[in-house]
Formats: C-alpha cells, structure tokens, sequence
C-alpha cells in the first residue's frame, strides 16, 4: 500500500491482502489468552500495525456486528482451534466486504477501530494519539485579528458590534462591508478584553492540529505537550508551569462564546448565494476531553499519572471563517522550530533555547513576515499585469512594484514586543530580546524562509527588521 495516498481515499484492493494477514496475526497470536486479561496487550500489536491494517478495520467491526459478536467475545473463547475457525471465517468475509468497496473512508477508520478492540474497560485515551502538525497555519482574518486586538478593539463582552471586512473603495464604487460580531465570557473567571498574543500562538497550534488531521484522516486530538512544541518557537519537553499556563488557556477557549454573521461579506466575495446566509453561534473551541492513566512503577501498588487528550469535535471557528475567504498563513513546521546558526549561517538542527516569551515573539514575527511576504508576491503579479498592459497601450503610466504594495517591510521592535509583553524595563532586557530576534531572522534566512533583512536604525540604535526580497 503506498504512502502517498491520502487516508481519506485508501484503494482497498491494493491494502486487503497485506491488512488481512495482520488482521489474522490478532487471533491467532501466543499472547491471545494474556490478551483477554487487559486491554494494553492487544492496543500494543494494534498499533504496532495501525498505520497499515486501521482501513481494513471497519469492515471487519461490520462482519462481527452483523454476527452479534464483539472482540472481547472471540478473545475469550478458550478452545484455540475454534477461536481460529471463527476468526479466520470472519476476516474472510470481511475481505469479501472490503474488496466490494473500491475506496475506504478513513474519517471511519478511528471510530471502527476503538469498537474493535475494546472490552469494556478501554478508554477512548488509549486509542487517541496526539497529532504533530507538519505545517502551521494561522487565521488571519478581521475576526481574528479583532479578537487578538489587532483592529485597536477589545471585542470581548463589550456587547454587539459591526466589524469591518472590506473597506471602502469610492474610485470601485465600493461600500465598506462590515460583519455582525458579538463575543461573550464568563467575567467571573478573569477574562481579559481580547486573546493576548501567547494565546492566539495557542489558537494556531490547535488549528495546526486540526488541519493536519484533515489530511491524515485521523482524529484531531492533542497533549498539552504537543501543543507547547507545535507553538511557533519549539523548544524542549514542557514545564509543569508551562503546562498550567497551556491549560488555563485551553479552559478558556472552551468558555468564549461566539455569534458572527458574515452574511454580507460571505455574498460581496462570492461565496454564498444571494439567498443564502452565514451566521454561526458556537465556543470558540469545541473538545472532548479523554483521560488517561500511565502507569509508572510495576505490580499492585505501582502509582500512576493522568495525562489529559483533547479531542477537537468541531473545526475552530476562527479557522473555517479564515478558509472561507482564504485569510490564513501557512508554511512547514520547520519555518516555525528556530534553530541555531553557526558562523557559516547553516541552521545547526540544535533548537534555540525558548521561554513563553520567547515563543510568543516568534509566533508575532512569523506572522508579520508571512503576510509581508504574500503582499509582496500579490504586488509583483499587478506590477507584471500593469507592465503587460502598457505594452498593449502606451497611455497607461509605468509604476514601481512599490507602488503596488500594501504593506511596510519594516517590523518595528518597539511594536513587537509591546504586543507579545515581552520585557522592556531596562536596557539590558531590551538587547536580549533584540538579540533574539536576530537569532530568529538568521534561521529564516539559513533555511531560505526569507532572502535577507536588514537592520533599521535610527542613528546607531537599532529599531526594528527590514525584510530584504
């Protein structure tokens, strides 16, 4: 079975042979009767094989389900020479099932899975795995950037209001277009006016997740550990504080409370008919929550710990809104996952130490120089177009592509790291954050995210990041 294949669209005639003789090895393994005694056994050659034998796994749930059997039935039938008859009848007649279908709908897989090896002690934790997000994505629409405080409103329990998607455009004839937002909070529970920058690091790192589920066709469930390293920054295992941190934020996630109508917007672009409508009313996170217990130490008396699974249950909001009108940034989770760079600037593949400030100043420059970077793009292509219409008519005015652009090059420090609360007291706090974050364009430049940046000045001091194209 090849790799290349999205999960979600599995050529089953390709994958059944392979899946079936692991199907098979499940029943007819030594360990089969220590399996009956706990779940871990069997999870353990489950999913040692998963990535292979998950898409022949609904068929084989439908045949037991038709029978009225389950797993835990076969497991415990003691003769050997019947649980094999019984269990090799039913694969094939799974296979016949499979060979029927000419794709297999991944999105299934999870949910067949977790009914096929269950006794009635499995937890659902034990069957979900936190995803590691290959790419990073991050909503960049005017709701979000309103919820972070990036439109200069704190939007959070300040009552309905009208936010502006699309300016005004007099020479287009064009009226300004606004959104009907309304977003509520406990107050309560300490609630500040809009997402601060840590936090909406964390908002991208969960749609990152969710993204990455689409594609794999597996359930988007994360860690509190893996949502630290697929922040932008990286960095090592999270610290108990971090984890605090982390989790309070995911709390309060699941506590905002959203009601946008984009309805206008949604029409002028295109999107939705003139008789259609978009107005949704929903958390701004929506999860399940799983727990698991490790246990640590053998026997008895051996202590365990309680590690907590998210399961996202619904497609962020922010993020299915940024979609809809393709407003989100994207690149590999390497562009995020600073490294160090040695004299030659080659990134080292050693990751640089980070903090949560730190990470949140990474996450604020990936940002910014992601949408510097689109801007630029965009105004290159209306410079090429104006170029290809002026040599069909002589009338029209040559321009520089800079005259094409919308957005500044310049990444001012003072605005960075006011807007992460990253430290500023004193001299000396400045030119380590200063310093960082030349570590930080040095890595965009090893691994070519960027081509160069200079330093912008005034006088001797530098005040702030030119991107170089």
């Amino acid at each position: 079975m090849t790799k290349k294949k999205t999960p979600k669209e599995i050529n089953a005639k390709e994958a059944i042979e392979e899946l079936q003789e692991q199907v098979e090895s499940l029943f007819k393994t030594e360990e089969f009767e220590k399996i009956a005694e706990g779940v871990q056994q069997a999870y353990k050659i489950i999913s040692a094989a998963f990535n292979s034998m998950a898409a022949f796994v609904p068929f084989v749930s439908a045949e037991l389900k038709e029978r009225g059997l389950t797993m835990a039935d076969i497991r415990n039938i003691k003769d050997k020479e019947e649980r094999e008859r019984l269990g090799g009848e039913i694969i094939r007649a799974a296979k016949e099932r499979a060979l029927k279908q000419k794709t297999i709908n991944g999105e299934e897989v999870q949910k067949a899975l977790i009914e096929f090896v269950k006794p009635d002690t499995v937890e659902q934790a034990d069957i979900l795995k936190a995803i590691t997000p290959l790419s990073h994505v991050s909503p960049n629409n005017p709701l979000m950037n309103d919820l972070s405080g990036g439109q200069g409103h704190k939007p959070i329990n300040a009552g309905a209001y009208d936010l502006p998607v699309i300016k005004e455009d007099k020479k287009k004839r064009r009226e300004e277009i606004t959104n009907f937002v309304m977003v509520t909070y406990d107050e309560e529970k300490g609630i500040t006016s809009n997402l601060s920058e840590y936090e909406r690091s964390v908002s991208d790192a969960i749609c990152s997740v969710w993204e990455e589920a689409e594609k794999t066709g597996m359930p988007p469930a994360f860690d509190l550990d893996g949502i630290y390293k697929a922040m932008p920054g990286g960095g090592a295992r999270i610290t108990p504080q971090q984890e605090k941190e982390l989790q309070k934020t995911i709390e309060k996630f699941t506590e905002i409370k959203v009601d946008y109508d984009a309805t206008d917007e949604l029409r002028k672009r295109g999107k939705i008919g003139d008789n259609e409508e978009y107005h949704v009313k929903e958390r701004y996170l929506q999860v399940r929550e799983h727990q698991k217990t490790i246990k640590k130490g053998t026997g008895v008396k051996g202590k365990g710990i309680t590690k907590t699974v998210w399961e996202i249950t619904s497609e962020p909001l922010v993020l299915k809104t940024s979609k809809l009108t393709k407003q989100i940034v994207s690149a590999p989770a390497r562009n995020i996952q600073i490294e160090e760079v040695n004299d030659k600037g080659e990134a080292t593949g050693q990751p640089l130490k980070m903090s949560t400030a730190r990470k949140t100043l990474v996450s604020y420059y990936f940002r910014r120089v992601a949408v510097i970077l689109k801007d630029y793009e965009n105004a290159a292509k209306r410079w090429r177009d104006n170029e290809k219409r002026r040599k069909k008519d002589p009338t029209i005015k040559e321009k520089p592509l800079q005259a094409f652009r919308d957005k500044s090059d310049t990444i001012l420090f003072e605005t960075a790291f006011k807007e992460t609360d990253n430290d500023t007291s004193n001299a000396v706090q400045i030119n380590r954050n200063k310093n960082f974050s030349y570590e930080v364009f040095n890595y965009w430049k090893a691994i070519g995210y960027i081509k160069d940046y200079t330093k912008k000045k005034e006088g001797k001091n530098a005040v702030g990041i030119v991107i170089v194209h």
